[in-house]
């Protein structure tokens, strides 16, 4: 099995570990670097070994790491902890739940986490550093942007593009050929059913740009 180290602790951590144990046989987990947790502790069993220094003494030939951040919106803390990684020499796998089921038409970039029940559908791409949280259902042709998290349940229906460091919330529909801008937040339970264009934070059924009504979309 591949040894893996996750960066990050926190809630959204435990949530991964679940993934990793429980349905995927390719990884063990050696250890959590986390600078704002004690050094020694345990999650879940596993230990947190400490911050970026620790990481560095470790051998990349033999050691991945998977980036278990949460994402907060608005936020390019993920994108930037990629960064970092990406100047070492550590790879990033994805993980992939067994529980889920993938597409062999599909593509899963280096970095991701898809988690358990997700479907993605033929000839989508989910690019470097993203999350599909469970039960996310992704069509066919959807395009998801690098570092953006699909929360639990939500729906992106066929031709869906959505881009860099995007949040699309719980129980959330977006309706096919729809384009999402970069950096949008879109809240849960909420109804996309036109292309929204520049970035912001957006919910509602269907959404409206929360600091101005309607400025974003695509008419």
């Amino acid at each position: 099995m591949k040894k893996i180290v996750l960066i990050g602790g926190a809630g959204h951590c435990r949530s991964c570990i679940d993934v990793i144990e429980n349905a995927t046989e390719e990884f063990e987990i050696i250890g959590i670097i986390d600078s704002k947790l004690t050094k020694g502790s345990l999650i879940f069993g596993y230990p947190v070994i400490g911050d970026d220094a620790e990481l560095n003494q470790l051998n990349p030939k033999k050691v991945g790491v998977v980036i278990c951040v949460g994402f907060t919106p608005n936020s390019t803390v993920f994108s930037k902890v990629w960064d970092s990684i990406n100047k070492t020499q550590f790879s990033t796998p994805s993980i992939i739940s067994k529980f889920s089921r993938v597409s062999k038409h599909s593509t899963i970039e280096d970095g991701c986490m898809i988690m358990h029940e997700v479907s993605v559908n033929s000839n989508s791409i989910i690019q470097k550093g993203s999350v599909l949280n469970t039960r996310a259902l992704i069509e066919h042709d959807c395009t998801i942007g690098s570092f953006s998290h699909i929360a639990p349940s939500a729906v992106l229906l066929g031709n869906v593009k959505i881009g860099t460091n995007c949040f699309v919330g719980a129980n959330t529909t977006i309706h096919p050929s729809t384009t999402i801008s970069d950096h949008c937040t879109i809240g849960s339970n909420s109804l996309v059913i036109k292309s929204i264009e520049k970035p912001g934070n957006y919910f509602g059924s269907p959404v409206e740009n929360k600091n101005s009504k309607g400025e974003g979309y695509v008419r």
